[in-house]
């Protein structure tokens, strides 16, 4: 698997999702997938939100249960496998949602047009939280630091298990209401996973700059290099 992915989302127009693809250097349009449609006020499909919430709520319902009792109220190797059983069901369910929603039909992509591109862009939920539609190294370094940080934060991950659950394990100190967030743990990765590989802000401020900058393809010579 490559770190990037040649062929990234950029947003919806319609009934298609937008991509750009950064080999070709074209941009693309495919079917877009049931969880992106929207209503005509413009929100996103009220299903994604309720799939996205029972991942996360799962994870939060196994440290409600690990709390409750089974374990006899202390942490033990069966409170591990536990926690171990709601970070993949955290991570893997919701890598899994957000890659049927924005890659459903990737595979089907054809070259679009510069109207459905813009539309695209502006479609966006990343750029839509700034009021400068304009690409600036300021957006840019933010994409770099938002980046960093989470990746930081999922380096730090380990440590933390190691030291503080593994550590609760062998001493079987009692469960507290801490363990809610702990049992949340898989949802970091889950972020790292979106923001480098399903939904790059930082290529998608390069790709938006050249388009910005008059530097993508258009028409008969985009169709020529697909």
């Amino acid at each position: 698997m490559r770190l990037v992915r040649k062929i990234i989302y950029i947003g919806k127009c319609n009934e298609s999702a937008v991509y750009f693809d950064t080999g070709k250097n074209i941009a693309l349009s495919a079917p877009k997938s049931h969880l992106l449609n929207t209503t005509a006020a413009g929100r996103i499909n009220r299903w994604l939100p309720i799939l996205v919430g029972v991942m996360v709520i799962g994870g939060g319902s196994i440290g409600f249960f690990t709390t409750a009792n089974p374990f006899g109220g202390y942490y033990n190797y069966g409170t591990l496998v536990f926690l171990m059983f709601a970070w993949l069901f955290e991570f893997i369910g919701l890598v899994w949602i957000l890659e049927r929603a924005l890659y459903k039909h990737v595979k089907q992509a054809q070259p679009t047009d510069k109207r459905y591109f813009r539309a695209a862009i502006y479609s966006n939920l990343l750029w839509n939280n700034f009021e400068d539609k304009r690409v600036t190294i300021g957006k840019k370094i933010w994409a770099w630091v938002m980046t960093g940080i989470f990746i930081a934060v999922n380096c730090s991950i380990i440590p933390i298990v190691n030291k503080i659950v593994l550590s609760d394990v062998r001493n079987q100190v009692p469960i507290g209401s801490d363990i809610i967030l702990t049992s949340m743990l898989g949802i970091m990765p889950f972020c790292l996973v979106l923001l480098i590989w399903q939904n790059n802000p930082i290529r998608f401020f390069n790709i938006v700059g050249k388009y910005q900058k008059r530097e993508l393809i258009w028409g008969k010579v985009m169709k020529e290099r697909k």
